[in-house]
Order: structure tokens, then C-alpha cells, then sequence
């Protein structure tokens, strides 16, 4: 059924044309469509062309991107765990500061401060009840002493 309708649509279009073929219009009609056609048929092979470019900067581009994403990747994923450790570790520091911090506060400052200068007015009384002069005058004594022997071994007066 289809052929029998193409056929005579070109049977009714070359009747058409052969009794219409000595008018020039509509031969330069005729000819002016056979351009047109022959020109969208270059257009559709320049756009089949440019297509057939994009799809292959895009396939390009797509190779790109999944072969930087296979290198980095991995990167980042070392990079990521190198940050964890670091956080562990940061955080045992923290709490190692934390237990000094509530150690210092639990600190009695004030007994060992009181400690320390009962350690010192117990220095200043010794220091102090020692007699300069009797301790001068020891030193004389044991210089008179000594200064016999010294002269023996050849030392000074």
C-alpha cells in the first residue's frame, strides 16, 4: 500500500513537471530548491563533522578528568589519614595538658611556698648566729699553722 502511494506521488509530480516544464519560473524555482537542498545537505555534513569533534574533546576531556581523579585520589586519601594521626595525637596532647593543668591546680602553692621560706629563715638564723670574726680568727690561727709547713715545700709566707 505504501509503494502504490509513492508512486503515484511521482507519477503526479512528473506529470506536474512536464506540463509545467516549458514555464521558466518554475524551472528556476525547481533549480533554486535543488540548490537549497545540495547546500542543507553540506551544512548537515559540517554539523555531523563539528559533532563528531565535540564528542571527541568530550571523550577527551572525560579520559582527563578520571585519570586525574585515579592520581589524586589516593592522595588526598594519604593526606586525609596523615590529618587523622595528627588529631590523635593532638588530642592525647591535650588531654596530657589537661591532667597537668588539674595537677597544678590541685597544687598546695601556698604550703610549699611556706616550706620554703621556713627553709629560709632557718638558713638566715644559722647564718646568722655564726660569728664572723671568731670564724676570721680560725682562719688566722690555721694560716699561722700552715705557714711553717708552707715554707718547708717552698710555698709563700
Amino acid at each position: 500500500m505504501m509503494n502504490d502511494r509513492q508512486d503515484v506521488i511521482e507519477t503526479t509530480a512528473i506529470d506536474m513537471v512536464e506540463v509545467t516544464a516549458p514555464n521558466d519560473d518554475m524551472l528556476s524555482v525547481l533549480k533554486q530548491i535543488q540548490k537549497d537542498t545540495a547546500e542543507q545537505k553540506e551544512m548537515q555534513r559540517q554539523r555531523l563533522f563539528l559533532s563528531k569533534i565535540s564528542t571527541g574533546v568530550v571523550t577527551l576531556l572525560t579520559i582527563i578528568v578520571i585519570g586525574t581523579l585515579v592520581w589524586v585520589i589516593p592522595t588526598l586519601n594519604d593526606f586525609v589519614q596523615t590529618i587523622d594521626v595528627a588529631v590523635v595525637q593532638l588530642t592525647e596532647v591535650m588531654s596530657e595538658i589537661s591532667v597537668i593543668t588539674n595537677e597544678l591546680q590541685e597544687a598546695e602553692f601556698v604550703e610549699i611556698l611556706n616550706n620554703v621560706n621556713s627553709l629560709l629563715e632557718q638558713s638566715n638564723e644559722k647564718l646568722s648566729a655564726l660569728d664572723v670574726e671568731e670564724f676570721n680568727k680560725a682562719l688566722k690561727n690555721l694560716g699561722d699553722a700552715l705557714s711553717p709547713l708552707a715554707k718547708l715545700f717552698g710555698g709563700r709566707n
